[in-house]
C-alpha cells in the first residue's frame, strides 16, 4: 500500500467556491432539461388528443374527411387563444402570478379529464355541421388542450426570463417543442391506435397531463430560485427597450404562417377523399408541417433555406402538370409528389419565419402572430372554401400564395412584378373564355396540343425562379387553364357540401354521370333533345347494372328467403340507381347522410332513378351507424354502399359496426357490402371481420356494363 502526501494545504474559502460553481451549473443544466422535457410533453400530448379525440367523433360524421378540416380549425382557433393568454400574462402580470394563474388553469382542465363525448352531443344536425362540430370540441377538449397551447410560449417566456447563458435566444427551444409535436402524431397511428381501445388510451393520456402539469408546477418554483446571469440582453432589455415590432413584420409573420396551414387543410382533405379518411392519413401531412418547423427553427440548420428555395418552383411545377394530366403517375407517386411539394412550400415560409424572429422580448407576441395567421389559413380552407368554391379551388390558391412568401417578394415593390404576372394571368383567363365558349375549335382543346400547351407553362415556371413576374404570371395563367379548362364535357352542375365536391357531367356519349371528388358514382343515359334522362324505366348504367354484383348480392337474399324480401336497408344513396333493383312488394328504406346527394338523387331533371323506380322510398338522413342504431325496422338485407369519394368510411366495416348490423338484421338476414375501391383491397379486411363473428362470406367479381 503507497501513501503519497501533498505539500497542498486544504482551502475551505476555494472549495465552497468549486462546490457553489458546480452546483450552479448542474442547476442551470437541469432547469434546461426540465424546460425541454415539459415543452416536449405538452406538445406531444397536444398533438396526439387532435387524431385520438377527432376519431372518437367519426361516427357521428360518418368519416367524412370535413372533420378533420374543421378539427384542423377547432384546433388552431384554439391555439391562438392559449397565445394570447400566454402574451398577457408575460406583459401583464409578474413571474410569480403568472405561474399560480397557469398552475390553476392546468389543475382545472385536469379536473375535466378523461376525454369523452359529452352528453347530448351524439348526433349531429342537418345543416350547420361545421360550426356544430366546432361546438363539440370546444365542450369536451377546449379547456385541456387551452392549457397546452399556452405551454410553448409561456414556458420559453419564463425560460428567457431565468438569466441562462442560452436565454437571449430561447427559440431553439421551439425545435423541441415541435418535435415533441411530431413525436405524438406519429406515436398515435402506430402504437396507441393499433394496441390500446379509446377508453385506455383517454385515461392514459390524462395521466401523462397530471405528471406534465406536475413538472411544470416545478419548474414554476425551481426558475425562482435560480441566480440571474450577467446577460444584459435576458436581465436588463425589455420590450420596452427593444425596438417594437412593426405592423408590416406582424402582417409578414402572419402570412408567413397561415399559407403553410391553410395548404395543410387543403392537402389533407384531397388524400383523405380519394383515398380514406383515417387517422394515418391525417397525420401524414401533419406530421411534415411540424417536421418543417423543427428542422428551421433548429439551431443547426440541417436543410439549407437556400435548397428549398431553388426547388419549390420545379416542385410547384411538377405538381401541377402531374394534376392537369388526370393522375397519370398512379397513386403512390402522386401522393409522394404533392407530400414532398407541401413540405417544400413550408419550408420556404417556415425558414422565412426564423430568419425574421424577433427579439426574445417579443417572443410571446411573435407566436400570438404566427398562430392568428395559422387560424386564417385554416378557416379560408375549411369554413369559406367550401362556401364560395364549388370545386377544391384553394389548392392553387394557396400554391400561388406559397410563391408569394418568398424572400424576394417581400423586398419588391408591386410594381416591379404585378404588371407582368397580371398580364400572363390575363392571357390564360381569355384563352380559357374562348375555349369554353368555342370560338377555339374543340379539337385543339381535347387534343394532345392543349397539353403540350401546359407542359411548356409549367417548364417555364420551373425556370423562372429569379423573375418574380414571370414566376407568379406563368404559376398563375398555368393554374387558370388546368383548372378551368373543360374537354368536350358539359358541366351541369357542381356543388360542394361539408361531405365533398360534387360534380354532374353530361358526356360526349350520351350518359349523365354524377363524380364524388375524383370517383364516378352512377350515371343514366339522358335525351340529347331534352338533355334530361331519358323518359320510361331507366336504364341502368355503371355497376348498379342488373345482373352486376350488386344485382347478384341481392338476388342471393332473394334466394335465401323464397324469392322476395320485405324490408331492405341501403346506406348509401349515390343517384339512387339501387332504387330499380326494387321488386313490387318490397320496401326498400335509403340511408344518406349528405344532403346534397340526397337534393340530386331526388331532383328527377337530373336523375330519375329514385323518381321512375320507388317514388315513395323513405331515405333517412344522418349516418348510416347511427340512424339504424334508432330504427325499429329489422331488415332482410343491408347493403353497405357508402363512399366519400373512392374511401369508404372506415368506422362502417368495424368489428364494433357490423355487430351492430347483425342485431338489425332477421333471423335469415344478410349483409352486402361493396368493396370496390382504386386504391385498397377491402375483401381482407372483410373476411376478417366476418371470422370473427362466425359469419359466412361469399364474393362476387364482375366488370361495369
Amino acid at each position: 500500500m503507497e501513501i503519497i502526501l501533498s505539500r497542498a494545504k486544504n482551502n475551505p474559502t476555494q472549495t465552497t467556491k468549486s462546490a457553489n460553481i458546480s452546483s450552479r451549473i448542474a442547476g442551470k443544466a437541469l432547469l434546461v432539461a426540465s424546460f425541454t422535457l415539459a415543452l416536449f410533453t405538452s406538445s406531444l400530448l397536444m398533438f396526439s388528443i387532435q387524431p385520438m379525440f377527432t376519431k372518437m367523433v367519426l361516427p357521428v360524421l360518418g368519416g367524412s374527411p370535413g372533420v378533420w378540416s374543421v378539427a384542423m380549425v377547432f384546433f388552431q382557433g384554439t391555439l391562438m387563444i392559449g397565445y394570447l393568454y400566454a402574451d398577457w400574462i408575460n406583459r401583464h402580470l409578474s413571474q410569480r402570478t403568472g405561474a399560480i394563474l397557469h398552475i390553476a388553469v392546468l389543475a382545472t382542465a385536469l379536473a375535466t379529464l378523461p376525454l369523452h363525448l359529452p352528453d347530448g352531443w351524439s348526433e349531429a344536425p342537418g345543416t350547420g355541421t361545421a360550426f356544430w362540430l366546432i361546438g363539440l370540441f370546444t365542450l369536451a377538449t377546449g379547456l385541456p388542450f387551452f392549457a397546452l397551447a399556452a405551454n410553448g410560449p409561456l414556458l420559453q417566456a419564463w425560460f428567457a426570463k431565468s438569466g441562462h447563458a442560452r436565454a437571449a435566444d430561447p427559440y431553439f427551444l421551439y425545435g423541441a417543442s415541435n418535435l415533441g409535436s411530431f413525436c405524438g402524431l406519429l406515436l398515435y397511428p402506430f402504437v396507441l391506435e393499433p394496441m390500446l381501445n379509446l377508453s385506455e388510451q383517454t385515461r392514459g393520456w390524462s395521466l401523462a397531463f397530471a405528471l406534465m402539469s406536475a413538472l411544470i408546477a416545478w419548474i414554476a418554483l425551481a426558475r425562482r430560485n435560480v441566480p440571474a446571469a450577467a446577460n444584459a440582453a435576458t436581465t436588463k432589455e425589455t420590450a420596452d427597450e427593444v425596438a417594437p415590432l412593426t405592423w408590416r413584420a406582424c402582417l409578414g409573420y402572419a402570412v408567413h404562417a397561415g399559407v403553410p396551414s391553410g395548404l395543410l387543410v387543403a392537402v389533407t382533405a384531397q388524400l383523405s377523399t380519394d383515398v380514406a379518411a383515417a387517422p394515418l392519413l391525417w397525420v401524414l401531412p401533419l406530421a411534415l408541417f411540424l417536421l418543417t418547423f423543427t428542422l428551421t427553427f433548429a439551431r443547426k440548420q440541417f436543410i439549407p433555406h437556400k435548397l428549398m428555395l431553388a426547388l419549390q418552383p420545379w416542385m410547384i411545377a411538377a405538381t401541377i402538370l402531374a394534376s392537369a394530366m388526370g393522375g397519370v403517375l398512379g397513386l403512390p407517386a402522386s401522393v409522394a409528389l404533392i407530400l414532398g411539394c407541401y413540405f417544400i412550400c413550408s419550408m420556404v415560409s417556415h425558414g422565412e419565419l426564423y430568419r425574421e424572429r424577433p427579439h426574445a422580448a417579443h417572443l410571446t407576441k411573435f407566436y400570438l402572430w404566427m398562430s392568428a395567421g395559422g387560424v386564417l389559413g385554416g378557416i379560408f380552407c375549411a369554413l369559406i372554401a367550401p362556401v364560395i368554391f364549388t370545386s377544391v379551388l384553394e389548392y392553387p390558391i394557396l400554391l400561388l400564395a406559397a410563391l408569394l412568401c418568398r424572400p424576394e417578394f417581400a423586398r419588391l415593390k408591386l410594381g416591379t412584378w404585378l404588371p407582368e404576372s397580371l398580364a400572363l394571368a390575363a392571357i390564360a383567363l381569355l384563352f380559357i373564355t374562348a375555349a369554353n365558349t368555342n370560338l377555339i375549335p374543340s379539337s385543339f382543346v381535347e387534343s394532345f396540343g392543349c397539353q403540350l400547351m401546359i407542359v411548356a407553362l409549367t417548364i417555364g415556371i420551373a425556370t423562372a425562379a429569379r423573375d418574380s413576374g414571370r414566376l407568379i404570371g406563368l404559376t398563375a395563367a398555368t393554374l387558370i387553364l388546368s383548372t378551368s379548362l373543360h374537354t368536350g364535357d358539359q358541366h351541369i352542375q357542381r356543388a360542394r357540401s361539408f361531405f365533398g365536391v360534387h360534380k354532374i357531367i353530361d358526356s360526349k356519349d350520351g350518359v349523365r354521370r354524377l363524380f364524388h371528388g375524383t370517383t364516378l358514382h352512377g350515371g343514366q343515359r339522358i335525351d340529347p333533345a331534352t338533355s334530361n334522362p331519358a323518359p320510361g324505366h331507366p336504364e341502368i348504367a355503371g355497376y348498379y347494372y342488373l345482373g352486376g354484383g350488386y344485382d347478384q348480392g341481392v338476388n342471393m337474399v332473394r334466394a335465401h328467403n323464397g324469392g322476395i324480401v320485405a324490408d331492405i336497408a341501403v346506406v348509401g344513396l349515390g343517384t339512387g340507381a339501387m332504387a330499380c333493383q326494387a321488386r313490387p312488394g318490397e320496401t326498400w328504406r335509403f340511408f344518406e347522410i349528405d344532403p346534397e346527394v340526397i337534393r340530386i338523387a331526388t331532383d328527377p331533371a337530373l336523375f330519375s332513378y329514385l323518381h321512375e323506380c320507388a317514388p315513395k322510398a323513405e331515405i333517412v338522413q344522418g349516418d348510416a351507424r347511427l340512424t339504424l342504431r334508432k330504427d325499429s325496422h329489422l331488415y332482410d338485407a343491408i347493403v353497405l354502399d357508402a363512399f366519400s369519394s373512392d374511401a369508404i368510411p372506415a368506422h362502417l366495416l368495424t368489428r364494433e359496426a357490423m355487430t351492430e348490423y347483425l342485431t338489425k338484421l332477421k333471423p335469415n338476414g344478410m349483409l352486402v357490402i361493396s368493396v370496390t375501391n382504386r386504391h385498397m383491397d377491402l375483401k381482407g379486411v372483410v373476411a376478417s371481420t366476418a371470422a370473427s363473428l362466425g359469419l359466412s362470406m361469399a364474393v362476387v367479381q364482375v366488370k361495369p356494363s
